[in-house]
């Protein structure tokens, strides 16, 4: 194999090596395999792998400003692929890792994630010149429609024996899938619409090929939905209205007046 061909396979190659081994976080210490829990916690942390948030933020006590980089199992520092999270000074441009994805931690619940860093820079005057850590807390939010970032604080000034810096990040892309469950009316009605389609379906073919009726005559039950209306009519009359539906009148009429005239004319025919 000539040289400019391997030349080739190296540019071709090694960037998307390099860009895999930065994108993948790996357990911290001896240990070596993730559990069944923590595997699927970064499962669901799949979807954030692809943006590197940033944010920035200003000390009130010595008026220091920084430019932080955060990625989920994600380098952000072209200087160190693994680190996970880097501080970077305004004023002159200095860069501390935070924590190395090849050094993590994963813990959660159902609407959170708990993602740590260790291994980053040691601290210079605090923190017992310790590593620092970085702690990303990623919170289920359903009504975001973007990432929330955000800088919480340094905790190196309360327990100098337990420094980390805190990061808060609020996200919908974490949120548990809800299934979607038919209410009993919405079950109902699929069942009563089917059951009326059918009916009237097979009813109208069986009319129309078995017994050969046309036209109106081909649905079933033709005669009961003719007089479906005057039923319910029948049947509203029957429970709304009170009282009887003959009553005597408190008068005659001129036709009640006739007719019992005509009746008494006959009457008299009848004995002569």
């Amino acid at each position: 194999m000539s040289a400019e061909t391997l030349l080739f396979l190296s540019i071709l190659f090694v960037p998307n090596l390099l860009n895999l081994a930065s994108s993948e976080c790996r357990l911290r210490g001896n240990n070596t395999k993730w559990t069944e829990v923590e595997k699927q916690l970064l499962q669901r942390l799949e979807p954030l792998k692809e943006k590197v948030h940033t944010t920035e933020y200003v000390n009130e006590k010595d008026k220091a400003s920084y430019i932080y980089k955060v990625g989920i199992c994600k380098g952000v520092s072209s200087q160190d692929p693994m680190s996970g999270a880097i501080q970077i000074t305004k004023d002159n441009d200095t860069i501390y890792s935070l924590g190395l994805i090849n050094n993590t931690e994963v813990m959660g619940g159902s609407v959170w994630i708990s993602l740590q860093y260790y291994g980053g820079n040691n601290y210079i005057a605090h923190c017992t010149h310790k590593p620092r850590l970085t702690d990303i807390m990623i919170i289920c939010d359903e009504s975001a429609t973007t990432d929330e970032f955000r800088f919480v604080e340094e905790r190196r000034e309360f327990d100098k024996e337990l420094c980390f810096y805190q990061f808060e990040l609020k996200t919908a892309k974490i949120c548990p899938k809800k299934e979607d469950v038919l209410s009993f009316g919405s079950i109902f009605c699929i069942i009563f619409f089917s059951s009326t389609g059918l009916y009237f379906l097979f009813g109208l073919l069986y009319h129309r090929i078995v017994v050969g009726a046309k036209g109106l005559e081909q649905i079933p039950n033709y005669s009961f939905w003719q007089d479906f209306g005057n039923l319910q009519a029948d049947g509203c009359d029957f429970l709304c209205r009170c009282g009887s539906r003959h009553q005597s009148q408190a008068y005659r009429g001129i036709d009640d007046c006739l007719d019992r005239e005509e009746e008494e004319r006959d009457d008299q025919l009848l004995t002569m």
